[in-house]
């Protein structure tokens, strides 16, 4: 196993995203995308309740952002 996919390993890379999107605020936003496209294909995968406190801290973050508000209905589907 090559440990990419390890809880341990996959919570230090959520927690990183979590904190660059809380402390950068709107700045991140470029960001947001590839992160929730890289979500959805890898919480199939590995089921680690990181993931959705991650999504729960976009969405506090990014929910007011008419914007972003398609991609997350249809993200949530």
């Amino acid at each position: 196993m090559d440990g990419l996919g390890t809880p341990r390993v996959i919570e230090h890379a959520i927690r990183s995203c979590r904190l660059i999107f809380r402390a950068l605020g709107p700045q991140s936003l470029p960001f947001v995308e590839p992160v929730v496209t890289m979500m959805i294909e890898t919480y199939p995968k590995h089921r680690h309740s990181s993931y959705l406190y991650l999504a729960s801290v976009i969405v506090d973050e990014y929910g007011a952002n008419e914007k972003m508000r398609p991609g997350f209905f249809a993200n949530g589907q």
